[in-house]
């Protein structure tokens, strides 16, 4: 370690886990240099990114980094109701309540406010598009203490972690059909969080805090090398609406059709027809909510079709001879069906800084592999696996290659009827090492 009063990490990424990692550590009084694809204007006036629900648990983590920042501006939720359709009509349905208040943000609006937080903290994110060969050039001009990986999955940077042939995750492919509706119609009196199962898709239904996205000419003014005046001219107007994000399997009945070869289709014209085809089966499934949701006005820009396909690599690798630690989708892909991917972003992060900040006050020794590899493995013991475990239950209840237990299946459909173990099923979804125990 170098003989100055701070140390200095690299964070290349502005995802969840990314960002949260760097208030962590600048909080500890790190020197924080982070990288970013886009510019301000060009997150709040880009394609929507998947919406992921803030459970509790996870949420007292970021309150504690400074990240909870939009208070009681965002819907609030502890009521949460799951309905398992199966194929011969057979319908549970099982409410209960959830630890503490969930909430749910558009992911442009929550990065862009992260940003903002972590400037107050002194951390002004470098705008450019970190390939390998930039970050091996990063890491050569300046002697960094931490360099962690925090992009998406889709990153080209995943290739510098070899793939991980020894561990599994749960996820399955998927396509994600998404849209935040313009209304506040909850389906009672309360906010909820809805999780319809069906062997074809999970769908999710929730409150959200949701903007209209920015117009080019103020994408372009917030994308210029001195951006303070548009910056502080730009009025960002955040409401209440609903998001509905189909999380369907390949060829099922909520896929979106693929477009046949040759075809030229607009990504507006391919949207509303994977819209239609999805709404046509939750009809056929849930039709309360495919009648609530289904022609109401979308949020302009709100709109997604994403494809998901699992991947897990090894956490940590070398460039230019340093160890470089990799977080979130990039090395290990959450289901989104099972609801724990913005919890999996921030508990990895607490995480690793927790285990640095213990590291530093007993040495001055930059960490290296073996413990970084150490630091991830703490997350992935205390909530990774059991966040994949239950996405794996999610892919599994459906599955007649790998049925599960009858008990189990007994089980949860008992609780339909038992508030008391229903309550227990609330805390396992927002703390899945609990899941475990009721599902073991």
């Amino acid at each position: 370690m170098r003989n100055n009063d701070r140390d200095d990490a690299l964070i290349v990424g502005s995802g969840h886990s990314g960002l949260a990692l760097a208030m962590g550590l600048a909080t500890d009084g790190w020197r924080v240099e982070l990288t970013t694809r886009h510019t301000l204007g060009e997150i709040l006036g880009g394609a929507a990114r998947t919406t992921r629900p803030f459970l509790p648990f996870a949420r007292s983590e970021e309150r504690t980094l400074g990240l909870d920042v939009w208070g009681d501006n965002a819907p609030q939720m502890d009521l949460i109701e799951m309905i398992l359709a199966s194929p011969e009509g057979e319908r549970t349905t099982i409410r209960t309540r959830l630890p503490g208040l969930a909430t749910a943000v558009d992911r442009r609006l929550a990065t862009a406010l992260w940003l903002q937080a972590l400037e107050n903290q002194g951390v002004v994110p470098l705008v450019q598009n970190t390939t390998p060969t930039v970050v091996e050039y990063l890491l050569r001009a300046r002697p960094y203490d931490l360099a962690v990986i925090a992009a998406g999955s889709q990153s080209d940077l995943a290739t510098v972690f070899e793939v991980d042939h020894s561990r599994t995750v749960g996820a399955s492919e998927r396509t994600i059909v998404q849209a935040h509706v313009e209304t506040t119609d909850w389906g009672g009196d309360e906010p909820r969080l809805i999780m319809v199962s069906t062997p074809d898709a999970e769908i999710l239904v929730s409150p959200v805090l949701a903007y209209e996205r920015i117009s080019q000419d103020q994408v372009r003014a917030l994308s210029v090398v001195d951006q303070g005046e548009a910056a502080r001219n730009l009025k960002i107007d955040p409401f209440w609406a609903v998001c509905v994000q189909i999380i369907a399997r390949p060829g099922g009945a909520f896929a979106p059709e693929p477009v046949p070869a040759g075809q030229r289709i607009s990504p507006a014209e391919r949207f509303r027809s994977a819209w239609a085809k999805a709404m046509d089966a939750l009809e056929r499934v849930a039709p309360e909510l495919a009648a609530r949701y289904r022609d109401l006005p979308r949020v302009e820009g709100s709109e997604l079709i994403q494809g998901v396909t699992p991947q897990v690599r090894r956490p940590v690798t070398v460039l230019s001879g340093i160890p470089v630690l990799g977080i979130g989708g990039i090395t290990m892909t959450v289901d989104p069906a099972s609801g724990q991917g913005a919890a999996v972003s921030a508990l990895v992060a607490t995480t690793i800084r927790d285990q640095v900040r213990s590291r530093r006050a007993q040495t001055a020794e930059p960490p290296d592999a073996r413990f970084l590899t150490g630091a991830w493995d703490a997350f992935d013991e205390s909530h990774g696996r059991h966040a994949n475990g239950f996405g794996g239950f999610v892919n599994a209840y459906w599955d007649p290659r790998h049925p599960l237990h009858p008990s189990v299946r007994q089980m949860v459909a008992a609780l339909e009827l038992m508030p008391e173990q229903a309550a227990a099923w609330g805390q396992g979804i927002d703390q899945p090492a609990l899941m475990a125990a009721l599902l073991s």
